[in-house]
This record gives C-alpha cells, structure tokens and sequence, in this order.
C-alpha cells in the first residue's frame, strides 16, 4: 500500500512539475545553482593564486546557495552556506591584516 501511494505522489509531483510555475522556479533554482557553483570553483581559483577577492566571489556563492537551499529546503545546508559566508567574511579581513603586515615588513 506504502509503495503504491508514492507512486502515485511521485507521478502527481512530476504532472506538477511539467506545468507553468512550478517549472519556471525550478529552472530558475538550477539556474542560481549553476551560477554559484561556477562562482565557487572561480573562488577555488582565486585562492590558488592568493588573491584576495577570492573571499568576495564566495560570499556571492554562498549567498546563491543559501537562496536555493531555502527553496528547496535542505536545512543543514542552509547552516553550512552560512558559515562559509561569515568564514568568507573573516578571510576577508583577516588577508587585508596581513597583506598590511607584509608590506609594513617590506618597507622596514
């Protein structure tokens, strides 16, 4: 009987899908998730070669991925993006302090 009904919802789910709207969010999730993740590997990148912004584009990735992690209601990913944004964040500074200390080095 169990199997039944979520055969039944799954066919429901997916008539549902094929339809307006609802299709429309859907593609505009994959779209947003598509873009962070090619913004998350842009950020890989960045890092690799010690540059700093590296922090910024993973801000706007995690950013994108906390919208579609809301949607689509994943929670303990919503957690996660948000940690990396606030580690994000504290990269950010914590590179300025010491690009800063470096250079007040160079100059002495």
């Amino acid at each position: 009987m169990e199997r039944i009904s979520v055969q039944i919802y799954q066919a429901s789910t997916n008539a549902e899908i094929s339809q307006g709207p609802v299709r429309e969010v859907l593609s505009m999730i994959e779209v947003l998730g598509t873009i962070g993740t090619v913004l998350a590997v842009i950020g890989v990148v960045l890092n690799n070669h010690l540059c700093r912004w590296c922090f910024v584009v993973w801000l706007i990735s995690n950013s994108l991925a906390v919208v579609v992690h809301l949607i689509t209601g994943p929670w303990s990913f919503v957690v996660r993006d948000l940690i990396f944004i606030g580690l994000a964040i504290h990269g950010w500074f914590v590179w300025k302090r010491k690009h800063k200390t470096r250079t007040t080095e160079k100059e002495r």
